[in-house]
Formats: structure tokens, sequence, C-alpha cells
């Protein structure tokens, strides 16, 4: 199994170092943890699994468009809380889609709400059909992550990456 350090789990996930290293060690409020090693202290750098990298282009990819980082945490919580873990982490390829909803019943408590899609589940219709928003009020901004075409996205870019890096090696790279 490939392990990644801080630089490369950003590098491969298109994001600035810079906003990885805040995010991990809790200078926002989104925190993202190192499932392989954990910072002990100076000069012991986090190792991160394949599967953290799904989580840290999730959550890069929700903050790019714009859903704030409390907001993020929230996905990521629920995602930790619905999903099977597997060798520690949660594996996000076993979904197809992620649905996020802020709403407001009254125009001012905003209500935040997601949905996960397994893979093979009907999808189109779910996410099209107006009964989802009978009794809820209004819709302030409704978020559809494609989760199966990132982590698909990624898993291409860590295979590169460790070509790249282990050019004499024929393994691929594994998630577990």
């Amino acid at each position: 199994m490939a392990i990644y350090t801080l630089t490369e789990v950003a590098d491969i996930a298109g994001m600035p170092r810079s906003l990885l290293k805040n995010w991990t060690i809790g200078r926002t409020s989104l925190r993202i943890v190192a499932s392989e090693r954990r910072t002990t202290g100076k000069g012991s750098p986090n190792l991160y699994s394949l599967k953290d990298i799904y989580i840290v282009g999730l959550a890069f990819s929700l903050s790019k468009v714009g859903l704030a980082l409390e907001h993020v945490q929230k996905v990521i919580q629920h995602v930790h809380a619905k999903l099977p873990k597997k060798s520690g982490s949660v594996d996000l390829r076993e979904l197809a889609w992620l649905v996020i909803e802020l709403n407001s019943k009254d125009g001012s408590d905003i209500e935040f709400n997601i949905e996960m899609f397994e893979i093979g589940r009907e999808v189109q219709r779910t996410l099209l059909d107006p009964r989802d928003f009978q009794g809820k009020g209004h819709v302030l901004v409704k978020y559809l992550v494609n989760v199966m075409s990132l982590t698909d996205e990624i898993r291409c870019k860590a295979a590169a990456f460790y070509r790249a890096k282990y050019p004499d090696e024929d393994e691929e790279v594994e998630d577990d």
C-alpha cells in the first residue's frame, strides 16, 4: 500500500500545500486527520493513505465551490459516520453521489442536509424529483458531488505520481 506525505497529498489533490497544512493542524474549522500516522512532534510527518486523499479531494472540491468550511467538516463527519471503515478509514469509492442541501423554512435558520447515494442506486430520478423540495421551505443552495468521478480522478493522479516516484517498481497503487 502506498503512503503519502502532506506535500504529495496536496499535489495529487491539486491544492496548495499551505491550505492542507492548515486543515491538518486545526487552524480552521475544518480538520483533516491522517490515517496512517499522525504527527507526534517536530520531524515526525503525517502520513496519508489513498483513502485520505479521497477525503482531502472531496473537502477541497466543496471548499472551491463555496461551501463554508464548517459545513465541509459536517460533510466529512457525516461520511465517516455513515460509511463502513476498511483498514481504519472510510472508502469514498462506495459512493456514487453526495447531495448537500442548505435550506431555510423561514429564511433565517439554516438547515443542513446530506444524502449519500451508493453505487448501483438509481440517482437521476431522485436528484431531479420535485417532491424533494416539498415541506422544506426555501432551498438556499444544493450541491451535487459526483464522488465516483472525483475518486477515479484522484486514483489516476496517485497512480501517475507513484509511477514517477518509483519507476522501477511493477506494483500498482492499491486502496487497501
